[in-house]
């Protein structure tokens, strides 16, 4: 559960990267696919998607439409702040020293194991963070997991391997796949 819970304070950092205050410097802009939506089928396929928006320099509306619940992505649109941290989001990527300076490539699975209760419970709660400015009243409950694992994976810095990384993977509800990534 440590791990877990690591893992999904962990991404709230990831959140930092939208007020980061530091010099921009010139750099090579990052090389990447252009990712326009979540299309991964089955939790690998989201991975490796949710992997590549990561280390691309378009990724963002992959990286959110994983990263966020759906009625939040709506009222994002709505509100207007969609389209900015898309493109905050797609700025920094650019910029990134270790995109500019590397290439990624998504290595294996090394292990996936069904979430346990607490996990599941934790999880809840976390998506239910993602919600509550724009819906204050929603319950943690109203998330329904359809399947939800911790996989291990590798990848790959400049052909040689890193990892294990550790994430959780999870169909929720007719949303499809959501990634807390750590």
């Amino acid at each position: 559960m440590k791990k877990i819970m690591s893992v999904i304070t962990a991404f709230a950092l990831i959140g930092c990267v939208f007020v980061s205050c530091s010099a921009k410097k010139e750099t090579k802009k990052a090389e990447g696919v252009e990712a326009v939506e979540q299309t991964g089928a089955s939790y690998e396929t989201a991975l490796k998607e949710c992997f590549n928006a990561l280390f691309s320099a378009n990724g963002g509306k992959v990286f959110f439409s994983y990263m966020y619940p759906n009625n939040v992505i709506e009222k994002m649109k709505e509100d207007g702040s969609y389209d900015v941290a898309v493109n905050n989001y797609n700025e920094q990527q650019a910029n990134r020293p270790d995109l500019t300076d590397g290439v990624y490539e998504f290595g294996k699975i090394i292990s996936s194991e069904p979430l346990i209760e607490k996990q599941e419970t934790a999880v809840k709660d976390y998506m239910l963070s993602l919600c509550t400015e724009y819906f204050p009243d929603m319950k943690a409950d109203e998330f329904v997991i359809n399947e939800g694992y911790q996989v291990d994976y590798s990848y790959f810095e400049n052909g040689t391997e890193k990892g294990p990384d550790t994430v959780l993977v999870i169909n929720i509800g007719d949303e499809g796949w959501k990634i807390i990534t750590g």
